[in-house]
């Protein structure tokens, strides 16, 4: 399991649920701690607590672990840049990724000369 990947996804679906992962946690059942535990003390959930959480959260454990079978495609992709409008970079997002992207984005307020 590739902890930072399972926690940045964990941080992605409570996103696009609207929850805190710290409230996600509690309310799956799986304990306030076990975040916190995977990152600072390397510990591993057990597969019952990563079901619990993904239930909770309205996806399959494959998704929160990162693991994408060979008939999901490649994913959709886009190009970005740095504040400064440099160093453009491309990333390949799953969908639920590129979902929840585009919840950030239109969650942005519109644009103004203060932004």
């Amino acid at each position: 399991m590739d902890r930072e990947i399972f926690v940045q996804n964990i941080k992605m679906y409570c996103l696009l649920k609207g929850v805190k992962p710290t409230v996600a946690c509690i309310e799956s059942g799986i304990g306030q701690d076990t975040l916190t535990n995977l990152v600072k003390r390397d510990t591993v959930p057990s597969v019952a607590k990563v079901q619990m959480l993904a239930q909770y959260l309205g996806c399959t454990v494959s998704d929160l672990l990162g693991e994408r079978s060979a008939d999901m495609g490649p994913g959709k992709i886009i190009t970005y840049a740095d504040r400064n409008g440099e160093s453009k970079r491309t990333k390949k997002l799953s969908d639920a990724q590129y979902a929840a992207l585009v919840k950030i984005i239109e969650s942005l307020p519109e644009e103004t000369d203060e932004l």
